[in-house]
């Protein structure tokens, strides 16, 4: 018996993730900065060997670093977490004949991949869902996109397991073989 290839993935929206991508690393970075600054370093002064930290010869008490040190974390570690709970959009099933929608609320839209222009496929990365049910950071930028009837059509989607990354290799490259102008760029 012949099998259709066929797999189906989260459509998801990284927009927060993304926008929050450089606050949450000037906060890492600033974490890694006073955390230097307050570690004792080898000095030679007047040819003594003297260790002091660099908050110390600047005149800044350590208390006050690892004050500041304590309150950065505390905003990190919640940021981390909001900033990678993506929203899932839907649901995208890609087939090698069609590729159909499910919205939240279970409306489909089937596109007819004979229909499609331009069908484009870029995968961001091979790093999947982890087990605790929240896309892991480098899922982003996996897309895919086409013009079906003059309509610019584009979806963020993430792959979850190793199961739905085999099923979605599959499909492409079927695709790859059927398709007459089929893009996929991958990492």
């Amino acid at each position: 018996m012949y099998s259709i290839p066929f797999v189906k993935l989260h459509i998801i929206d990284s927009t927060r993730y993304k926008k929050l991508s450089p606050v949450r690393y000037s906060i890492y970075a600033a974490l890694f900065l006073l955390t230097f600054s307050v570690l004792p370093l080898p000095h030679i002064k007047y040819h003594v060997l003297t260790s002091h930290s660099l908050a110390y010869d600047i005149g800044v008490a350590h208390w006050i670093i690892y004050i500041i040190i304590i309150l950065l974390i505390a905003v990190a570690i919640p940021l981390y977490f909001y900033s990678k709970n993506y929203p899932v959009l839907g649901s995208l099933l890609l087939e090698t004949e069609q590729l159909t929608i499910t919205d939240p609320n279970n409306d489909t839209t089937t596109y007819p991949l004979s229909e499609v222009e331009h069908l484009k496929i870029s995968r961001g990365s091979t790093v999947h869902k982890s087990d605790n049910g929240m896309y892991a950071p480098e899922t982003n930028n996996n897309w895919i996109s086409f013009i079906f009837h003059q309509a610019e059509i584009k979806y963020e989607f993430a792959i979850e397991n190793e199961e739905e990354n085999n099923a979605f290799e599959a499909v492409v490259y079927k695709l790859r073989s059927m398709m007459e102008g089929f893009v996929y760029t991958s990492i």
